[in-house]
């Protein structure tokens, strides 16, 4: 039975990132602590008749702002989770078959990104599916016989890892 850690990229959603857990903890309780944090120092600050504003404003600023980067990594850890759902469902009715890779077109950047097409054949049909917008590391299975899963319910491709 495959697996979501059997898959390295899909055509559609691009390179499948692994879901961790205790990560989605981590990011939960930091976000709960920020605003909890910062309502005690205000609580102890107004308790005490401590009046060093420049020291306030300066942590009150940083603790908001690790409070934004937590809630935005939730926000993508969902969104990421949503994705993996999909690509599970897509497993269900797989074949796994040989194909070929080969590159299009590529971006320059900090890192390379390729636009690449996938040919293969089912039933004695060929077929090629190109994949959405340009992905990065992928370039380990370019311009080469790859295994892939084809799901022909959803009409998607999905590279499985190299063992």
């Amino acid at each position: 039975m495959l697996k979501i850690n059997d898959i390295y990229s899909s055509l559609e959603y691009g390179k499948v990132w692994k879901n961790n857990g205790l990560f989605y903890f981590y990011i939960i309780i930091f976000t709960l602590l920020c605003p909890i944090f910062t309502i005690v120092l205000t609580i102890i600050n107004i308790t005490n008749n401590i009046s060093n504003t420049s020291f306030d404003y300066a942590f009150f600023t940083i603790i908001n702002i690790m409070f934004i980067i937590a809630l935005y990594s939730m926000i993508k850890s969902i969104i990421l989770n949503n994705k993996n759902k999909k690509l599970i469902t897509m497993i269900d009715d797989a074949i796994i078959l040989e194909a070929e890779s080969s590159v299009i077109g590529y971006q320059i950047g900090p890192q390379k990104a390729y636009h690449f097409k996938i040919c293969f054949s089912i039933n004695g049909k060929n077929c090629i599916r190109y994949n959405k917008g340009y992905q990065k590391f992928i370039k380990n299975y370019l311009n080469k016989k790859i295994k892939i899963i084809y799901s022909p319910k959803y009409d998607q491709v999905l590279i499985l890892k190299d063992k």
